[in-house]
């Protein structure tokens, strides 16, 4: 009996379908079953709506139905019964059925046929139909397992590694596995060739002895052998037979199992090749049977442990070396893993100490059973102890305030001490793995390729960077990179000592400002002369014109007046940069550019009875330096010559490019060599005495009258050329002048040409609005009047307070503003940061004597006072432009 929602299911009674109309007939085929035994449950239906439903809903082993019905006929039902129930068997019990409708009935399907007239027919019929059904459903349940085990074994044939291979009685392949292909491609041997066939001839004689005791026996003992592939190649096998019987018990065949063991034998046969050499190794080299016993002992184990190889054999191995506790973790995992690496502390036969590189290798016998261990010792006592000091020495690292790391070749971070973390704020393990240029600029620095390769030529760089925190704190280090080499010269690494001087150098920031405060009050004589000379002729050319304003004559005195008005311009800016000095960074300058200032001012300031000359090579490579610091540099130096000539004298200053070898200085500990300008700078003044000259350089130190020098220049002079990576050297002697020496490295940066400015057409304006403010009432004038007449409409005012006033009256029509930086009351930063609160969009030009406050406030334009009216207009017209 089955059930279509679950087949599984079985019920002790017999389920029967009757199709039937009339109502004897269906109790005269329940009597009939009941009578002779058959316990069934009947389930009725009479057409066929209720036929179709029953056949859906009800679980049924057997369907009876009539051949005549109202609306209906046996033949549709059996049509649509082997539709939805072809399994179950169906039998015709009617009054009416004719022979060739039965006939024709069997052909579609229907299990029987019985006639009412002979109803006796029927439980016969019944009992038949019945046992034919479970004898069909056990056979198609015996097939199915039987595709199903078909399934399974050709997927363990299709998977398993193993060659496996069905043989018959007389040698013949009757099955392969598809593995075969592995080893012998698209020439895999064919069902019924011969099974020693492929066998290597000098083995064919032993394998067929092993398997007729296979048939004999029932099986036979793993062994091994060769094959020999189609192309000649040799692979080695291990393989096992065993008999296999038929249903009756007779001997049907031989399942032949064989592994690929070349791989193993190959490293076997290396291992046996090896142990030739394995006296010759540094390494010590034994091999210990499964409980330690000592079965062989090479000459570096002799040498390392101390007992000869007849001494250690068929020892312990644990006792001899006093091995601790980590060699009997190590046979476990040995075991398990076939394999082992790790530290062993040992003892000598002298009763030293030993750690060891322990590397234990299993080794099996034919049958893959554990059989002895291989061990390779390698002493690593001494490097133990250096990693020990290593880690000492780290620990004192930590304790160091200098920032300390150490990088790879590639500028990779390998170690970061405690006072890098202090000072940059990063933890060892956030800085390490990451490049040290990132790190610690953002972005490499300009000079960062110059200093890796003096690295790598000279072995050592000290110089001193800008660099950044993690909270983005600049700071100044004072840095020194070594390059560290192996025990063979070779480089591994490069160690970064880093020292904070940010607070020093604002220190020295301050001592240079005074230090250029001294060297402009030194000047303050020529200054003054060399002014007056200036507004000499600008007061006597006014008064001229004055008297006679329509005198043609007259317009050459206007020349005079521009003139001199210019080069007290350039007087006044040459004194503010000696005195305000701004410091930055060193970029690549020009020497040519700084001497020329440098001797502009001597020329102008010093006295008349000394002259003043340079010569300057033309072809002069750059230099990394602060403008600033290198101005202070030859300031100092001419004052010293000036200091020296107090009758009048020749300062000469040279300047060209030499190449040093090997050059001895006293400022450097090594020898200096490379390519360097030399700035040279010789008086025919008093000299300096030999006794004196060794100390002319200590801070404090001089010769002048007290009141008349601090000491400080040279020391200062020094410290700037150190600081630059140059030396200073002094040629002196007493009543026959004095010549210093300045030494500064050479870039390979070639120089920048910068283009001159040439004066070009003024530019007209295109009816604009400009608000002018500032406190000076000439200034304001003379700008209003400029713009006015270059077509611009100009409102001006000399106060902050009613430039705010007037823009918020004027401001949708005003285009530009004009504000000077430093007025009383509200100043221009202040009026700058009120207007752009009004219109944010605002273009404004900022007017000072220092060019950085404008940078800060980000203004389209700037002016440096004094300016020209070609600089005015050319400053309002790229403005403007600004969208």
């Amino acid at each position: 009996m089955s059930d279509p929602k679950n087949p599984e299911k079985t019920s002790p009674r017999v389920r029967i379908i009757h199709l039937e109309d009339n109502l004897l007939d269906r109790e005269l085929v329940s009597a009939m079953l009941e009578s002779n035994g058959i316990d069934c449950e009947i389930i009725y239906a009479q057409d066929r709506d209720t036929f179709r439903r029953v056949l859906e809903n009800e679980v049924a082993d057997l369907i009876i139905s009539d051949f005549s019905l109202p609306g209906y006929d046996g033949g549709r039902a059996l049509e649509l019964a082997r539709q939805m129930r072809e399994e179950v068997p169906f039998i015709f019990f009617s009054g009416t059925l004719g022979e060739e409708a039965a006939v024709e009935s069997l052909k579609n399907g229907a299990t029987d046929y019985i006639l009412k007239q002979r109803p006796e027919r029927l439980v016969a019929a019944v009992r038949r139909a019945l046992k034919d059904a479970a004898a069909r459903t056990a056979r198609e349940r015996m097939a199915d397992e039987l595709r199903q085990r078909d399934v399974l074994l050709r997927n363990i044939m299709e998977n398993v590694d193993d060659l496996v291979s069905v043989v018959d009685l007389q040698g013949r392949l009757i099955l392969s596995s598809p593995s075969h292909r592995k080893l012998f491609g698209m020439s895999t041997p064919a069902v019924g060739s011969d099974f020693l066939a492929h066998i290597h001839r000098d083995d064919q004689e032993r394998i067929q002895a092993l398997f007729q005791r296979a048939i004999e026996e029932g099986s036979s003992r793993a062994v091994e052998y060769r094959l020999q592939l189609p192309d000649n190649t040799v692979r080695f096998l291990e393989a096992h037979g065993k008999l296999m019987f038929d249903e009756g018990g007779g001997k049907q065949g031989v399942l032949w199992v064989a592994r690929d063991i070349t791989e193993r034998r190959l490293a076997e046969q290396q291992i046996l090749e090896q142990a030739a050499l394995l006296d010759e190794a540094r390494d010590a080299i034994c091999v210990n049977d499964l409980d330690q016993r000592i079965l062989f002992w090479n000459k570096s184990a002799e040498r390392l442990y101390g007992w000869t190889s007849n001494e250690a054999l068929g020892r312990n191995a644990n006792q001899l070396l006093c091995q601790d506790q980590v060699a009997l973790v190590a046979l476990k995992t040995l075991i398990q893993c076939g394999e082992w690496n790790g530290e062993l502390h040992q003892t000598t036969r002298a009763g030293l100490h030993l750690v060891v590189a322990s590397r234990w290798t299993l080794i099996r016998d034919e049958d893959a059973a554990p059989k002895s261990i291989l061990v390779i010792n390698t002493d690593i006592t001494e490097s133990k102890k250096a990693e020990q000091k290593i880690e000492e020495q780290a620990a004192l690292l930590d304790k160091a305030r200098d920032a300390i790391l150490v990088c790879d070749l590639n500028q990779s971070i390998v170690y970061w001490n405690e006072g890098a973390s202090r000072l940059y704020g990063w933890a060892p393990q956030e800085a390490v793995g990451r490049r040290v240029e990132e790190l610690l600029f953002g972005k490499a620095p300009a000079e960062w390729s110059r200093i890796r390769r003096a690295v790598d030529e000279k072995g050592e760089w000290i110089g001193e960077l800008r660099q950044r925190t993690r909270q983005g704190r600049e700071l100044v280090v004072q840095c020194r990179q070594t390059l560290v080499r192996d025990a063979t010269g070779e480089p591994t690494s490069v160690l970064y000592i880093n020292s904070d001087i940010t607070e020093q150098k604002k220190i020295e920031a301050q001592f240079l400002r005074t230090q250029r405060m001294e060297s402009i009050g030194a000047l303050a004589g020529g200054i003054a002369h060399d002014l007056n000379n200036v507004l000499g002729p600008i007061m006597m050319a006014v008064e001229v014109i004055q008297n006679d304003p329509r005198n043609p004559a007259n317009a050459g005195l206007l020349d005079l007046v521009g003139t001199s008005a210019k080069r007290g311009s350039e007087l006044v800016k040459q004194i503010l940069s000696f005195a305000r000095g701004i410091d930055g960074q060193k970029t690549s300058l020009k020497i040519p550019q700084l001497v020329g200032e440098v001797v502009k001012l001597a020329t102008d300031t010093f006295p008349r009875d000394i002259t003043v000359q340079s010569m300057v090579a033309g072809d002069l490579p750059l230099i990394q330096g602060d403008a600033t610091q290198l101005h202070q540099i030859l300031l100092n130096l001419f004052v010293n010559a000036r200091d020296a000539m107090p009758q009048g004298g020749k300062l000469v200053i040279e300047v060209r490019t030499v190449a040093l070898d090997k050059r001895s200085t006293r400022f450097h500990r090594e020898p200096v060599s490379g390519n360097f300008v030399e700035i040279k700078v010789s008086d025919t003044g008093t000299g300096i005495p030999a006794e004196v000259l060794p100390k002319i350089f200590e801070p404090f130190f001089t010769t002048k009258d007290p009141g008349k020098g601090t000491g400080l220049g040279l020391s200062t002079v020094l410290g700037i050329v150190k600081a630059h990576g140059g030396f200073v050297e002094v040629a002196s002697e007493a009543g026959k002048g004095t010549t210093f020496f300045v030494y500064l490295a050479a870039t390979e940066a070639s120089p920048i040409t910068l283009a001159s400015a040439e004066p070009g057409e003024p530019l007209h304006g295109r009816n604009e609005e400009i608000l002018i403010v500032d406190d000076e009432a000439a200034i304001l004038e003379i700008t209003r009047e400029t713009l006015a007449a270059y077509n611009y409409r100009v409102l001006a005012t000399s106060s902050g307070e009613e430039a705010v006033s007037l823009f918020a009256r004027h401001h949708p029509e005003i285009d530009l503003v004009i504000t000077d930086m430093l007025m009383p009351g509200m100043d221009g930063p202040t009026l700058i940061r009120s207007l752009r609160k009004v219109k944010p969009g605002i273009r404004l030009i900022a007017v000072s004597g220092v060019s950085s406050e404008a940078q800060q406030l980000q203004t389209q334009g700037f002016l440096k006072k004094p300016f020209s009216t070609a600089a005015l207009l050319e400053t309002v017209r790229s403005a403007l432009a600004v969208p």
